[in-house]
C-alpha cells in the first residue's frame, strides 16, 4: 500500500516528508482495508507497540480527500488535505486502535 506512488505523493504532500516517512517506518502490523461507501480505510500500527503508536489513512472518493492520523506516544495529530473532518479519522482518534 505504501508503495503505492499516486497514494505516496498525496499522503507525502499531506504529511510532510519527515512525518510521512515516520509513518513508512514504523508501519508494520496492519489491519484489513475496508472500502464501503467510496470511502477506504487502512490502518496499522508500530510492531509490539500498537496501543501507544499506530496510524490510520482515509480517502473519500466522492470528495476527493485524502485523511490522515499518527498516533505517536499516545499522542494524536489528525491531517486533511481539504481541512475538513473525517468521521473515520475522528473515530480513530476517540477510541484508540
Amino acid at each position: 500500500l505504501l508503495n503505492n506512488s499516486a497514494l505516496m505523493q498525496r499522503l507525502k504532500k499531506l504529511l510532510g516528508t519527515s512525518r510521512y516517512n515516520f509513518l513508512k517506518e514504523t508501519w508494520a502490523v496492519e489491519t484489513p482495508m475496508e472500502f464501503t461507501n467510496n470511502i477506504f480505510v487502512a490502518s496499522g500500527c508500530q510492531a509490539h507497540f500498537c496501543g501507544f503508536t499506530n496510524f490510520i489513512i482515509v480517502v473519500d472518493f466522492s470528495k476527493n480527500v485524502m485523511y490522515a492520523g499518527i498516533r505517536e506516544d499516545g499522542n494524536v495529530k489528525t491531517y486533511s488535505e481539504d481541512g475538513s473532518n473525517s468521521s473515520k479519522v475522528n473515530e480513530w482518534g476517540n477510541d484508540g486502535y
